[in-house]
């Protein structure tokens, strides 16, 4: 039920030289990329990769991974001028760096849908306050469940309107 109002997961890797290959060498996408290395990460002996991966397949069926490359042309741009780009522009900044501005604006804004619960939309402070309830949940080593953290959030806004 989770995975209802659970957002789709973006996985953002800036500054990104990686050459996304399978295990023979071929090139793969990036989503390809990012779905074989959470099967991988099945067959780890580590306990706590096993629950992230599986954490991450489970809350979030809608997933996709977006590499961004550098946002200044390495030839043209210098350490120093990554520590100022907030004044540089994004006009200033590598062409194809904001080619993949232009993706993560529009997969943020135009391909994730709004998330629903019980036919009403979830927005900002509704999704961060149940998500909230979720992280302590499962902070807590319990399984969260999304109707009663739906119904504690109906039952506080009905209380203050009465």
């Amino acid at each position: 039920m989770l995975t209802q109002i659970a957002p789709k997961l973006l996985w953002l890797i800036r500054d990104s030289k990686i050459y996304f290959q399978d295990e023979h060498g071929n090139q793969v996408s990036e989503n390809q990329h990012f779905e074989q290395k959470l099967s991988s990460f099945a067959a780890s002996g580590r306990r706590h990769i096993q629950n992230a991966r599986e954490a991450i397949v489970n809350y979030f069926e809608e997933r996709e991974m977006l590499a961004m490359s550098t946002p200044l042309d390495e030839e043209n741009g210098s350490s120093k001028d990554m520590n100022t780009l907030d004044k540089i522009g994004l006009k200033g900044l590598d062409a194809k760096f904001q080619d993949d501005t232009v993706l993560l604006f529009y997969k943020v804004f135009q391909e994730t849908p709004i998330k629903q619960m019980q036919s009403k939309a979830i927005r900002g402070a509704v999704l961060a306050e149940l998500l909230e309830e979720y992280v302590v949940a499962l902070n807590k080593g319990s399984v969260p469940n999304v109707s009663s953290a739906w119904d504690s959030y109906m039952q506080r806004e009905v209380s203050e309107w009465a």
